[in-house]
């Protein structure tokens, strides 16, 4: 057990949420034997099940064996969800805490089960729900308002930040920060009719040159037709490797603007000769790096790690609020299928690293490196379906149009995204 207060405020913040930050498989600091680390093997989910559910070895054993069977191809795809669905509904009677059931989500979606995961999901919120109700605290009332966000509850959204906001501890200064993510959010999903947006200077400039500008948010998935959208500036992904496209896409005197995640930032960080990246506007850079301080047009990305109940943003949510900000005159988003289609990535926007050398490897049309549950495993530890329903409630927002990929896989509900995933990811089992 480790000393709490030993730790400052934010970490400790961060301790007692972990909803709200990346843990692998939801490890908590109190129980490090929860973390599932991957490539996984018989050894590491008997690990993760164990921790799960601590004490109750019985319910634990159940599980494993389930979920071994998935591991070794022994049962259909289908006979595995079934089995889940069935074992996570008579577990609801053991009372698991939240942690717990967050971890058992993520797991379930690791092993390819994304349909079996929404079961949980429902246990989750039924569990913040009641504890508002018989033992409301800052956490528990900060959960609910996440809750009904990904659950697209606008109204209820908005009354649970309210009561959130009236909280004494809401005046600590970590916690305002949290509350101003959260009023930026509701200010965009309602049109500017509830919440607001603090006025934050980027000293690179960026927000000037976003401001009143038409923005094009350009994913590297397969899609629309790629076309120059005339009046537009194209802010898009970057991947190891992929230092130029055939598809320059902005017209005028604006320049692309590129945005890396830590596998390109890594990437990067390596490279001896970065001249390359004067080709853009700017080079956005999600986590610190000391490229901020030696290339130019380097800048680090703001953060909104609090608008999750679980996982951790990704590229398009980091894109969107980053861009959204700045106060564009539109955003467009195309080529986002949030990993609907049997194709993940088109050809030329996603290269792959060896060990970090510059060598590039063949890598499946799903973007797998070849490993099973690779895919899984992405999918879960980002929680693809939380980082969905976030924008999808933000496609409301007047400035904000999207391509037909996007459009096809935001109108989803959750169920009929969790059978795709299914279909596509679980079933390969990459």
């Amino acid at each position: 057990m480790i000393d709490l207060s030993a730790i400052n405020r934010k970490l400790l913040f961060l301790v007692n949420n972990s909803f709200s930050a990346l843990g692998a498989f939801g490890a908590t600091s109190q129980n490090q034997s929860r973390r599932l680390n991957y490539p996984f093997d018989e050894s590491e989910l008997k690990k993760v099940f164990f921790g799960i559910f601590e004490s109750q070895s019985l319910e634990a054993e159940k599980f494993i064996q389930a979920a071994l069977q998935v591991y070794n191809s022994e049962v259909s795809h289908e006979n595995s969800t079934d089995t889940f669905v069935d074992l996570i509904t008579a577990s609801k009677r053991n009372d698991l805490n939240l942690i717990s059931l967050f971890q058992l989500e993520t797991v379930c979606q690791a092993i390819g089960l994304f349909s079996a995961s929404i079961v949980v999901k429902k246990l989750i919120v039924e569990k913040i729900m009641n504890l508002n109700v018989h033992k409301p605290t800052w956490n528990s009332r900060y959960q609910k308002v996440l809750c009904e966000i990904d659950q697209g509850n606008l109204a209820e959204a908005a009354a649970a930040l309210n009561i959130l906001k009236k909280s004494f501890r809401s005046s600590e200064p970590f916690r305002q920060g949290v509350i101003s993510e959260l009023d930026m959010y509701m200010y965009f999903w309602s049109n500017g009719q509830i919440g607001d947006v603090s006025e934050q200077q980027d000293l690179s400039g960026f927000d000037k040159f976003i401001s009143n500008t038409n923005v094009r948010i350009l994913g590297p998935s397969v899609g629309s037709e790629l076309k120059v959208e005339p009046n537009f500036v194209t802010a898009r992904v970057m991947k190891p490797n992929v230092i130029q496209w055939e598809d320059r896409l902005s017209e005028g005197s604006k320049s692309e603007i590129v945005y890396c995640s830590g596998e390109t930032t890594r990437w990067l960080e390596t490279l001896s000769e970065t001249d390359f990246l004067q080709n853009f506007s700017y080079v956005s850079i999600r986590p610190k790096s000391f490229l901020t301080k030696t290339i130019a047009n380097a800048r680090q990305v703001s953060t909104v790690n609090h608008l999750l109940l679980r996982g951790a943003p990704n590229m398009l949510t980091y894109m969107l609020f980053d861009i959204i900000r700045c106060k564009p005159s539109s955003i467009l988003i195309s080529h986002f299928d949030f990993y609907t289609q049997d194709i993940a990535y088109r050809d030329g926007s996603r290269k792959s690293l060896d060990i970090g050398l510059p060598s590039e490897r063949s890598i499946s049309s799903l973007g797998s490196d070849g490993r099973r549950f690779n895919r899984c495993v992405t999918l879960a530890l980002h929680g693809m379906t939380y980082n969905r329903n976030l924008i999808k409630n933000l496609v409301s927002s007047q400035i904000i149009k999207t391509r037909q990929e996007v459009e096809s896989a935001l109108k989803l509900n959750e169920e009929e995204y969790c059978r795709v995933l299914d279909d596509i990811y679980g079933v390969n089992q990459i």
